[in-house]
């Protein structure tokens, strides 16, 4: 990390509030912006030192750095795995268009908490998005496979590429010659 975000990881850590005004969160969030590599895991951080804000700062984060949404997500769902529910329907709800994306995100994190994170998704989500929520992998939108594996690939030996790898020229001359 840039010494830059240790001085700002470091501030919000010692900072002892009961709990971050508007004000506050808005800094942070800003602060975070400042730095878009190093923006989840500062969101991150705050949010497991203010668990009682956490809905506030990753809603402000979600929606005021969008380019980074599942990026800060993935991050957030990472450190509070027990909010995943609640977490995917902040995200969904500040970033509506990237509903399909934020489920496959925390699916791909929570194999085993499918049916429950779907149901949390659809509930929020908007309607041209609920089908591509409900039924992950049917080609509407998130797709989603707990092996991990891309669908439509398979397993095995990656195919050898043909013999030769570059085209045979007539005329052409070794340069050893």
């Amino acid at each position: 990390m840039k010494p830059k975000v240790l001085v700002l990881l470091a501030a919000l850590l010692a900072a002892t509030s009961v709990g971050y005004s508007k004000a506050d969160i808005d800094k942070i969030v800003t602060e975070a912006r400042l730095d878009l590599d190093n923006a989840p895991a500062v969101v991150a951080t705050v949010i497991t030192t203010e668990p009682d804000d956490a809905v506030d700062i990753l809603t402000g984060a979600l929606v005021k750095i969008p380019e980074r949404a599942l990026a800060i997500l993935r991050a957030a769902l990472e450190v509070m795995p027990d909010r995943a529910k609640d977490f995917v329907r902040i995200a969904i709800l500040a970033q509506p268009k990237l509903a399909p994306e934020i489920v496959t995100t925390a699916l791909t994190l929570f194999p085993d908490k499918t049916a429950e994170l779907i149901a949390a998704a659809v509930e929020v989500a908007p309607e041209d998005v609920r089908s591509a929520i409900a039924a992950p992998g049917n080609g509407n939108g998130a797709t989603f496979d707990a092996s991990g594996r891309i669908p439509g690939t398979f397993t095995g030996r990656p195919p050898s590429p043909p013999f030769p790898a570059q085209p045979i020229k007539p005329g052409l001359v070794s340069p050893s010659r």
